[in-house]
């Protein structure tokens, strides 16, 4: 599927025309606009200018990049943890370990033909990462950085992976929330949780996701366009959970 995509992307700016549409793809359809063309993602646009008779192998070597750019980045998160925080220690061989669990792990293994899947998903470590330094330095500029990497890897092309970011993003912050009410409480039970401490709190977080939105929408809004036009809008809600973990599986969170 991507390696067609990519190469019509490659030969249409070597003649000089933006592909906007894509006249070979049923009767037409909308190319930039489609959220898994990738072509406004970096990397792609790259080996598109660079290289636009590419092969297949080029492709093979992406995900091979990125595979590695995700074991890298879970080494700096792992590591960013254990510098910031006061309940994870973790030596480098720990650190080093973890990362290659996550970058060998079956998730990314299993998709080695889905190349924006595993795009999207190897930029995870480093947005949590730089959102870590941002709610634990209270530095506004990481919260940005945060913002800046999620949209850049959004840019790929895999909307469920970016999904994922955000929950997790979502369950961190949750989580650190939590963390501070409790600090806030043990530290003087009679202060409330006023409105100052509020927005200390939530101005990071905030920050970040606006700042995703914002530089992810012109994929984002041209992607919930064409999605109307698209099977999948009209499965119901047992199509949609067809593929999920059914209760009875849960044993698969403890076996390999």
């Amino acid at each position: 599927f991507l390696f067609p995509t990519y190469r019509f992307a490659a030969t249409q700016l070597q003649q000089g025309v933006l592909p906007l549409w894509n006249p070979t793809l049923y009767m037409g359809a909308p190319f930039i606009g489609d959220i898994q063309a990738g072509f406004l993602y970096i990397p792609n646009l790259l080996l598109f200018l660079l290289w636009p008779d590419f092969s297949y192998r080029a492709m093979q070597w992406l995900v091979i990049g990125h595979l590695c750019w995700a074991a890298v980045g879970m080494y700096v998160l792992l590591r960013t943890w254990s510098n910031l925080s006061t309940f994870v220690r973790l030596s480098h061989s720990a650190a080093l370990f973890g990362a290659l669990a996550f970058a060998l792990s079956d998730p990314l293994l299993m998709h080695l033909g889905n190349l924006n899947l595993i795009a999207v998903l190897s930029w995870l470590p480093w947005v949590m990462a730089a959102y870590h330094q941002a709610l634990n330095r209270h530095s506004l500029r990481w919260a940005a950085i945060a913002g800046f990497l999620f949209s850049f890897a959004n840019y790929a092309g895999h909307a469920q992976s970016t999904f994922y970011i955000g929950m997790a993003l979502a369950l961190y912050t949750i989580g650190h929330w939590t963390l501070k009410i409790v600090d806030w409480r043990r530290a003087d039970t009679s202060k409330q949780i006023n409105l100052p401490r509020v927005i200390a709190v939530i101005q990071y977080p905030l920050i970040t996701a606006t700042l995703t939105i914002l530089l992810t929408a012109p994929i984002l809004l041209p992607a919930m366009e064409l999605a109307r036009f698209t099977e999948r809008n009209h499965f119901t809600y047992q199509d949609t959970v067809a593929y999920s973990l059914a209760p009875a599986q849960a044993i698969g969170l403890l076996t390999p």
